[in-house]
């Protein structure tokens, strides 16, 4: 009988155990679900960051020559940096040093790296959140996983772009005819001298049946190029004008004229056919969404869609607006 009994203590025992290295199984599983989809998220906002940030940055070399605009790019970069949150707080940004070396310029803070490499219109962001805290990991002795993310961007120009919105908008001239009736149009001309087309005001580039045929004058913006001529969109020329706009940035534009006064020709109120498309419905469609899966090439030719189409472009704009009710501008 005495045997028996220890046989049955011995048994209590094993199955304590057992239910001891279950419990530390049931932990790092735990660990592993819980812990792990938290550094994962984690990870997805930091590099979520570096990509904004580093498209931010590069950005900053479409005003112009890179070696010019090293400065602009980390402080794009930088402050798009310190507006996202990593882990429920935001980037930390402060205490900037900066260092030079070879081609690169580094900028560090506490939690956000930026490299600009001008010659090769680059910027690369690191996001660096180094104390990640863990649940149930703290059991095995990690309390603390750093978490980083990575990313570049290249200010390149493309050729081509898929899901373009059906709008032609005209790039602006230096217009120089003055008020005048007859012809086709009524040209009035930039009636207030602000170099940038109003409501109220007419322009026709270089109108045949104008007296000043021949003094409007049109180049178009190339950052690469120094040029006090150049009149198209992006470029200084009508900096100073009174709006407080700086190189047309913030600069609000017409997408779509509304009335005939605003066409650039006859039934053309700047809506174009992407290819396969015609008709109100279908432009209305490419507003509102990506219905034609081929690219648009710089360089092709594409048909003007007639029409004013009120109704279709107002429809389609109020519901992209929508989508997205509280934005601010």
């Amino acid at each position: 009988m005495p045997t028996r009994r220890r046989l049955v203590r011995n048994t209590r025992g094993a199955t304590l155990a057992l239910i001891a290295l279950s419990m530390i199984v049931v932990l790092a599983i735990a660990a592993l679900a819980v812990d792990l989809g938290m550094l994962i998220k984690t990870r997805a906002e930091a590099q979520r960051t570096a990509d904004a940030a580093a498209l931010a940055g590069a950005s900053a070399f479409l005003s112009g020559p890179a070696v010019g605009h090293v400065q602009d790019a980390i402080d794009r970069a930088l402050e798009l940096s310190a507006e996202n949150y990593v882990d429920g707080q935001y980037v930390d940004t402060t205490g900037q040093t900066q260092q030079v070396i070879g081609a690169s310029t580094w900028a560090y803070t506490t939690e956000a790296t930026v490299e600009v490499v001008p010659n090769d219109v680059l910027v690369r962001v690191t996001i660096n959140r180094p104390n990640v805290g863990t649940w149930f990991a703290e059991v095995f002795g990690i309390q603390l996983v750093p978490v980083l993310g990575r990313a570049a961007a290249v200010a390149a120009s493309t050729g081509a772009a898929r899901c373009v919105k059906p709008f032609a908008v005209p790039d602006i001239w230096d217009e120089n005819s003055a008020m005048r009736s007859g012809g086709p149009y009524f040209e009035t001309g930039d009636t207030d001298g602000d170099m940038e087309w109003d409501w109220n005001e007419h322009w026709v580039f270089d109108d045949a049946t104008s007296p000043y045929n021949g003094t409007d004058h049109y180049e178009v913006y190339d950052p690469n190029v120094a040029s006090g001529t150049q009149t198209g969109y992006g470029s200084p020329w009508r900096n100073g004008n009174g709006s407080g706009v700086v190189d047309d940035y913030g600069r609000p534009m017409t997408i779509k004229a509304q009335s005939p006064s605003g066409a650039l020709g006859p039934g053309f109120f700047y809506p174009w056919r992407l290819p396969g498309l015609q008709g109100a419905a279908d432009y209305q469609a490419a507003i509102l969404g990506c219905p034609v899966p081929d690219s648009v090439v710089v360089g092709q030719s594409y048909d003007v869609e007639t029409g004013n189409m009120v109704g279709p472009t107002r429809h389609a704009i109020d519901s992209l607006i929508s989508t997205d009710a509280n934005a601010q501008w």
